[in-house]
């Protein structure tokens, strides 16, 4: 089975809370495959999922095309997201988004994109701590927005660190 992502976004935003339904699901020949639509739900910061199997139904002939309906909530082309379910494109959407810049979806709280800018910016970008209390503050690239921060405190003589 093969899991497939569509992000939905609102005005750049991501879009959360949307209830996604299939407007068409069509076999490259035209045969109608609606009627079997994978259900789609939302996994946060405006990501959304379905699942799809080669050679089980709708998935079962041939290779498919179809459009997810955002919402009244969105507009034009944020509504409406094309959907190609064909092996060729599922490897093709696997590269593209391994390779996809970190920033484009960092601000995606929750998502591997924000996860990542928070070890690269605690790694190599602005940190502070203040002595006396021992706060850490791990900033982003702008040097003004606080990531992180992080709380150390002691016990039975092992460092313990807190997210707050």
């Amino acid at each position: 089975m093969a899991t497939f992502l569509v992000y939905f976004s609102r005005s750049g935003a991501p879009a959360a809370g949307l209830a996604p339904v299939w407007s068409s699901l069509r076999e490259t020949g035209g045969a109608d495959r609606l009627a079997e639509a994978p259900a789609v739900s939302e996994i946060g910061g405006g990501w959304y999922r379905f699942e799809a199997s080669k050679g089980a139904a709708p998935w079962d002939a041939a290779d498919l095309v179809g459009v997810l309906d955002g919402g009244e909530g969105l507009s034009g082309a944020e509504r409406y997201l094309p959907v190609i379910l064909s092996e060729q494109t599922l490897e093709r959407q696997t590269e593209a988004v391994l390779r996809e810049s970190v920033s484009a979806h960092k601000a995606a709280a929750g998502s591997l994109a924000a996860d990542v800018n928070l070890v690269r910016q605690a790694v190599a970008g602005r940190r502070t701590q203040e002595v006396a209390t021992g706060t850490i503050r791990i900033y982003d690239e702008d040097y003004a927005t606080v990531l992180r921060t992080l709380q150390p405190t002691e016990q039975d003589g092992v460092l313990i660190v807190d997210d707050q």
